[in-house]
């Protein structure tokens, strides 16, 4: 039972339960995505609910897979999802914005020891084929201007030529 007040911490409750009243938000969420053998969408649209939370890509077998971002609103700013590749991708998986006016702003590293320029606004941001265990990104709302809503950060290639693992569309 959490604490909701000092007085409460005055009624002879013990440390541990002062412990269990705090709450971190997003600790430990994490949830591992299922392969769907098909084209299509792994999971339902992204929500609030998801925030802080990191979704594990397993290896996918069939077709082009992917997720939707929620679409931009003013109660989702900060809003902030992670990818992460535990295995060889073996098929295209991406983030999709929820309609193609909407936008997310993102730069991947270029092989060279730079990243590309933000020149434009991308639909998606996902992982190739070829992305290896490892590679990753984290999605954050920024804006309720759907040109630059979302920002792609903590982009990391896995294979170590630094390049070929993302994908901008």
């Amino acid at each position: 039972m959490a604490i909701k007040n000092r007085v409460q911490l005055t009624t002879g409750r013990d440390f541990g339960d002062l412990l269990d009243s705090i709450e971190v938000p997003g600790a430990h969420r994490v949830e591992l995505l299922t392969d769907l053998g098909a084209v299509g969408s792994v999971r339902g649209a992204l929500t609030a609910a998801d925030h802080n939370k990191t979704f594990l890509v397993p290896a996918l077998t069939t077709g082009a897979q992917n997720v939707f971002l929620p679409a931009p609103s003013a109660d989702l700013l900060g809003v902030t999802y992670k990818f992460v590749a535990v295995g060889t991708a073996g098929q295209v998986f991406t983030v999709e914005t929820d309609v193609t006016a909407t936008k997310v702003i993102a730069v991947k590293p270029d092989g060279g020891g730079d990243n590309t320029a933000i020149a434009q606004g991308y639909n998606s941001i996902g992982l190739k084929a070829v992305a290896v265990i490892g590679t990753s990104f984290r999605v954050t709302m920024i804006s309720t201007t759907a040109a630059h809503c979302w920002i792609a950060s903590e982009v990391v290639e896995g294979l170590a030529a630094g390049t070929g693992c993302i994908d901008l569309a």
